[in-house]
């Protein structure tokens, strides 16, 4: 049993990670040390019957905002998806074609 934790002890001693490695589990330290807090609280109440006295929330119970933007970060990640991927084309085929121009060079 003395044997086991001296070995244990000596291979958790020597700095056998990769800094890779450890940059990994620091990250997922911190995400999860992130997101368990945000678990804990508490929703906000809900709105009185009938809208209440001049609380914001409608008469007919809690209503959204007129005129708020709800698909628009679709189209804003699809045109950008098609820009980026439109800017590596280009540079895959300006790579290609220089490469070609050095061959036919030599």
């Amino acid at each position: 049993m003395l044997n086991s934790v001296i070995y244990l002890k000596a291979y958790l001693m020597k700095p056998n990670f990769s800094p890779r490695y450890i940059q990994f589990v620091l990250s997922i330290l911190l995400l999860i040390s992130i997101s368990i807090p945000s678990h804990g609280q508490v929703p906000p109440p809900p709105p009185p019957p009938n809208g209440g006295t001049n609380n914001g929330h409608g008469v007919g119970g809690n209503q959204g905002t007129p005129g708020a933007p709800i698909g628009g970060g679709l189209e804003i990640l699809l045109v950008m998806g098609a820009f980026y991927s439109g800017k590596k084309l280009f540079e895959f085929r300006a790579a290609k074609s220089k490469a070609k121009n050095e061959k036919e060079i030599e």
